[in-house]
């Protein structure tokens, strides 16, 4: 039936010709305009979604005057990609995430470094003979075999009562970054819950006794910047992508250095 349509039609006059082009044309233009009249639908469904929850519009609010961004952007730019993103896809990276070992992430987080400054390093244990293991978490001799168990009266942080106010500035990448966390979180069900944090400001660590300070800052704050730095590296990993520095956006933005990651009053320590 469609090759003597096709028949018909080259057969038939310019003019008709000419008659069913512009008609089919018609027809295209309706679909487009339907189309996109269901998406700004859905986008501006999606916005109501957004301001309806309190806990997202400090997240979004946060959004825009970190990024510079007149009031209400934020807001949009995850709507829109709110409607366009797909659960299916986020659920397959979460797989692949769960590949990616301890050992992995211990490895490429000493080569990210480089050369320890001073006596930093990672720490690790031995495990019968099996032999040792690795962990992600920095420390030095000073911190180790302090005999404090983890009590009240070995506890001597002391909080910041002033809120931590955060200037620094989100540049187009780190903001795109942020609006993609606002929306898988939207997209995979877990709540976003602004509730505060007490990121570690200082620390005087001694035998037996465990000292320093925390400052109050704001949840929203870490999930769209320091809560994203495991997620880069790990999608690196998954996907056999290099991890050095200068090739994690992320991590060469917020912890670039090991100077960076022990100045604690300058970063966000918390987790």
């Amino acid at each position: 039936m469609q090759q003597l349509l096709d028949t018909a039609l080259e057969q038939a006059s310019p003019s008709v010709r000419e008659r069913f082009a512009a008609l089919m044309s018609d027809s295209s233009d309706d679909e487009r305009a339907r189309s996109d009249g269901e998406r700004d639908e859905a986008v501006t469904e999606a916005e109501q979604r957004l301001s309806s929850d309190q806990n997202i519009v400090a997240a979004l609010d946060w959004l825009d005057r970190q990024s510079g961004w007149q009031p209400g952007t934020a807001r949009r730019k995850t709507a829109a990609r709110l409607v366009g993103q797909n659960a299916h896809s986020l659920q397959d990276r979460g797989k692949r995430r769960g590949r990616v070992n301890q050992r992995d992430i211990a490895r490429a987080l000493s080569e990210y470094y480089g050369d320890r400054t001073r006596s930093y390093g990672l720490y690790g244990a031995t495990c019968g003979r099996d032999g040792g293991i690795t962990s992600s978490v920095l420390t030095c001799p000073e911190w180790l075999d302090l005999d404090a168990s983890l009590v009240a009266a070995n506890d001597r942080l002391t909080v910041t009562r002033a809120a931590m106010d955060s200037s620094r500035s989100l540049d187009a990448e780190a903001a795109e970054h942020a609006v993609e966390r606002l929306t898988e979180t939207l997209t995979l069900g877990p709540r976003l819950v602004d509730m505060p944090l007490y990121p570690l400001l200082g620390t005087d660590i001694s035998k037996g006794l465990i000292s320093g300070s925390v400052g109050i800052a704001h949840f929203v704050e870490y999930a769209l910047t320091a809560d994203l730095l495991e997620g880069e590296l790990v999608d690196a990993l998954a996907s056999g992508n290099a991890t050095h520095s200068g090739s994690l956006p992320l991590r060469d933005r917020y912890l670039p250095d090991l100077a960076s990651v022990l100045d604690l009053p300058g970063r966000l320590c918390a987790g």
